[in-house]
């Protein structure tokens, strides 16, 4: 014990005594007090004081009697009686007490720190326990426990605040109407916005987007109002487009070899014997469960029906010319085939257009003539006018025609390859050519049925010529499945050994990659399923509230963004505080004008006391390692995140509902530490977009129940424009206040400047005010 220090506690305690007012001024708490003794009588003296009694001898000395009855009543009477101090230093003692006390504390966190660093703990982390005892230190907090007139002097100390400031105490929204709803945001409170993410259906502007007419269009060509083909046939546009900027591009590797790329916030509609029905997952969801091994080669994406394409004439029948380009020759301007399948024989004698034969060369060998006129032949004509005459077995190919056809067609087209050169085995159908390119069409016919095909080379082939073996030509061979193949072929000799497949001829995901970042957008589709079709015929599917309410404000702001990087977060501060269209910044297609805003922005920006953590997939430890971090360094006055769920639990492996849960109330419980507001986005869940009302509601948050619980205020974000093109509310946001502690609830509406990421008030009409 140091004695110096305990002189002073002696001579502040006499001061209190002979200066009892000095108590409400004093921030020390009663284990700042070297001794037992001490730290009862400074106790006893705050809980007299509570009481409403005076703070002398009499007072102390009957409260301790009949609370503690362990203390010298002897040392209590000689500080009073003999005791030493002076009113005017009470600050010095004050300060001298509160920083032993706190070096202290300090030395005595250091030690169990250590000690407990030694030791081996499993869901303990004492390096976070120490930094959180080390924070509470320089807490001037005297307790939890107040009294009736404490609640209502600092009630009081609310309304002369707010008075003083205008009818704001808290910190600004960024919205004059919100402000004034909830008086902005308040010290230990958590704020929750909900809304729909605008980023469901990312992907990069370069990704094949499938047409309804059986053509592929780059994602950054397309506009509002081009029909796509859909899962089912029903029609399908795109009824709005979101440009995304650079994005974190990932590709799925699927079981055919179908590589397919989007963003991490990407959707995909899936269906997996380990799930209840079909479900809807992002790329970084399923990147997590494919690490699990019960979902490992067990989960498939949701297929299509190959209804889409163009009503065309080729002049041919589309079984023929399949069956032509598998088994034909188009040289020495003839057309000829071989077969030993008198089904086969059968068949093209029935699709061949009439006037024409079919003349027996020997062995399997035909060719097919015209004998009205021999110079004219109606099926050697419609070859060469799809560019096939001359074409030998290593350079055959479908014409790109027949690829964006009619579903009928392209069965038919299917079904005259299979059954020219295909073999069965077991539910699938191999098929064999010297072609690449053939393979590769074949693969894009069967994946626009809604089939897969998976793709090999094998190099050591062998064909006997004269008694000899000879070295072949390297054969291209698929593995084909079709959902409907047993209505789609006839041969008898592949259906006598063909089996009904049981599992799903979807492609299943096998893994998900990193590629590269580039430039992305999302679309919004009318079909009621949202999905489109995208790379090799594969089915798949707000964060500037946020900043706009960081930029309103001149206080110490930590934003976490586990959503978006720090450029982007940048560039989206630029275009806020500038109004500079974000797309132009993106493509540095910039007026003279603009280039004067971006950089008026950019000061403007700067001149806002904002730090903000990008670290992906950050914990809620980590995220509260980062806020107290701030606190200390640089007094943080509120924090943002975006959003709930994205931040981990400290169990990453828990169920998602588990882990909102934990974090909610982590960060509530952050809120009164630090006593900051803490303002969070959350997702809403998908099906509000298959209500009629599409406005989120309280329930409507993903996992939301806890957020429910813990929030003192959720507002939930809308702009009708997004769903209804034709809207009259175009440029209009609602605001809808779905619970609020600390007032009224119901809808504000702003204005929002899509292109600048601004949401505004109102401008206040004459007389308004």
């Amino acid at each position: 014990m140091n004695k110096r220090t305990y002189s002073i506690e002696q001579q502040l305690l006499f001061v209190l005594f002979t200066n009892g007012y000095l108590l409400t001024k004093c921030p020390l708490n009663p284990d700042d007090f070297s001794t037992e003794t001490n730290r009862i009588i400074y106790q006893a003296m705050v809980d007299v004081d509570k009481q409403h009694k005076p703070i002398d001898i009499i007072s102390i000395a009957e409260h301790i009697e009949n609370t503690y009855r362990n203390v010298d009543m002897e040392y209590l009477g000689n500080i009073f009686e003999k005791g030493v101090g002076i009113a005017g230093s009470f600050d010095n003692y004050v300060n001298i007490i509160r920083e032993t006390s706190r070096k202290n504390k300090g030395k005595q966190i250091a030690w169990n720190l250590q000690k407990q660093l030694e030791e081996n703990f499993n869901d303990y982390d004492p390096i976070q326990a120490a930094i959180q005892e080390l924070m509470k230190v320089d807490s001037n907090k005297q307790s939890y426990d107040k009294t009736i007139k404490e609640c209502l002097e600092a009630g009081l100390k609310c309304v002369q605040d707010a008075h003083n400031s205008g009818g704001l105490v808290g910190i600004p929204t960024g919205l004059k109407s919100l402000d004034e709803a909830i008086g902005g945001y308040h010290d230990s409170d958590l704020y929750v916005f909900g809304a729909r993410p605008a980023m469901g259906k990312s992907q990069p502007l370069t990704s094949d987007i499938l047409l309804a007419d059986g053509s592929f269009k780059k994602m950054g060509d397309l506009s509002i109002g081009d029909k796509l083909a859909s899962i089912d046939g029903k029609e399908s546009q795109v009824s709005n487009i979101y440009p995304q900027g650079l994005r974190s591009i990932y590709k799925l590797i699927l079981s055919d070899g179908r590589e397919v790329k989007c963003d991490i916030e990407h959707l995909w509609s899936v269906r997996s014997c380990k799930l209840d029905g079909l479900q809807t997952f992002t790329t970084g969801e399923l990147f997590e469960m494919l690490k699990k091994e019960r979902f490992r080669n067990r989960i498939s994406l949701e297929n299509h029906t190959g209804d889409f394409g163009t009503q065309t004439d080729l002049n041919i029948d589309p079984w023929l010319l399949g069956f032509l380009i598998g088994d034909g020759t188009f040289q020495k301007s003839s057309v000829r085939f071989s077969t030993s399948e008198s089904y086969t024989y059968q068949k093209i004698l029935k699709c061949l257009p009439e006037g024409h034969e079919v003349k027996y060369l020997g062995a399997y060998d035909y060719r097919i003539v015209f004998p009205q006129d021999a110079k004219i032949n109606p099926t050697l004509n419609a070859i060469k006018s799809l560019g096939l005459e001359g074409s030998t077995s290593e350079f055959k190919f479908l014409p790109k025609e027949a690829l964006s056809a009619t579903k009928e067609f392209r069965e038919q087209l299917l079904s005259g390859l299979l059954e020219s050169d295909g073999w069965i085995s077991g539910a699938s159908i191999q098929y064999s050519t010297a072609s690449r390119q053939l393979a590769l069409d074949i693969q894009d016919l069967v994946r626009s049925l809604g089939g897969s095909a998976s793709y090999r080379i094998k190099t050591n082939t062998q064909y006997e010529y004269k008694g000899e073996k000879l070295k072949g030509k390297p054969a291209h061979i698929l593995s084909i499945c079709v959902p409907n193949i047993a209505e789609i072929v006839d041969s008898p000799r592949l259906l006598k050994n063909l089996t009904i497949r049981k599992k799903t001829c979807a492609p299943i995901i096998r893994a998900i990659e990193y590629i590269n970042e580039e430039q992305a957008q999302c679309i919004k589709v009318s079909h009621p399923s949202s999905l489109y079709i995208t790379d090799g015929y594969t089915v798949t599917h707000n964060t500037a509230f946020l900043f706009c309410s960081a930029l309103a404000n001149d206080v110490c702001t930590g934003i976490i963004s586990a959503e978006q990087g720090h450029a982007q977060a940048g560039l989206r501060f630029i275009s806020i505080s500038g109004s500079v269209h974000s797309q132009n910044m993106r493509s540095a297609n910039l007026s003279e004008a603009e280039w004067s805003r971006v950089s008026a922005g950019t000061i403007n920006a700067q001149k806002k006391n904002i730090f903000l953590n990008d670290e992906p997939g950050i914990s809620i430890t980590g995220l509260i390692k980062q806020a107290r971090l701030w606190k200390f360094n640089n007094n943080l006055q509120i924090l943002f995140v975006d959003y709930i769920q994205k931040i981990k639990g400290t169990n990453p492996n828990a169920k998602k509902y588990e882990q909102v849960t934990e974090v909610v109330g982590a960060l509530k419980q952050l809120a009164r530490e630090l006593d900051i507001p803490v303002v969070a986005l959350a997702q809403v869940k998908r099906d509000v977009d298959t209500r009629s009302d599409r406005r989120p509601k309280l329930g409507d948050m993903s996992d939301a129940s806890e957020i429910e619980k813990e929030a003192d205020a959720i507002f939930t974000l809308y702009r009708d424009e997004v769903y209804n093109q034709d809207t009259m509310d175009k440029g209009i946001a609602e605001i809808d206040a779905v619970k609020n502690r600390h007032g009224p609830t119901g809808t504000i509406r702003c204005l929002f400047e899509g292109k600048y990421f601004q949401f505004k008030d109102f401008p206040t009409r004459a007389g308004d005010e």
